[in-house]
């Protein structure tokens, strides 16, 4: 249900469903929720989840997984979902607080983004792309196979992949990318 309603209007739309629900669900798992409203428990969050995650995650991706939280705690809070679930009052009121933490908790993460961040520009400068490597990477399977995918998809619409290559203009014979 949680997919279908940020497919709609109230859901925003959301392009990357599939992320936020698989996201919470990973959550729910870790955190051997038994309820649905376990998942709106900041202790339970905290000590069960976000600490073991600073561990493994980088700091933008528990971000995405805390906003992955708050679209999914507008999910609870929609009428259907108090009344589907019969959330009491006292719940709501639990529910409200720990939407109102979810930016607090993303917060604190961003000096921990802003020096990943640096980290990996000093990482890309201290060994910079050299033109062999973007060779290697063109001749690669999972190069070949992106390729030939986008391929596909395009002549599905009937468009064109057209190809640049960095040393030059495309080939005169056939703009199409052969793989």
């Amino acid at each position: 249900m949680f997919g279908k309603w940020l497919s709609t209007p109230d859901g925003s739309r959301r392009v990357a469903k599939g992320q936020h629900e698989a996201q919470v669900r990973a959550v729910a798992e870790a955190i051997d929720a038994v309820d649905i409203l376990d998942l709106s428990d900041c202790d339970l969050i905290t000590n069960s989840w976000l600490t073991g995650a600073e561990r493994t995650y980088s700091p933008n991706t528990i971000v995405s997984y805390l906003l992955s939280f708050g679209h999914f705690t507008d999910y609870l809070l929609t009428k259907t979902c108090v009344n589907y679930f019969q959330i009491s009052k006292t719940e709501l009121e639990d529910l409200r607080y720990f939407k109102e933490q979810l930016p607090r908790w993303r917060k604190s993460y961003a000096k921990d983004r802003q020096r990943r961040h640096w980290s990996n520009m000093a990482e890309f400068v201290a060994n910079p792309l050299e033109a062999a490597d973007v060779e290697r990477y063109e001749r690669s399977d999972a190069c070949k196979e992106a390729v030939a995918l986008l391929s596909n998809l395009m002549e599905a619409r009937s468009l064109q992949v057209t190809r640049k290559i960095a040393k030059g203009k495309p080939s005169k014979e056939d703009p199409k990318v052969s793989v």
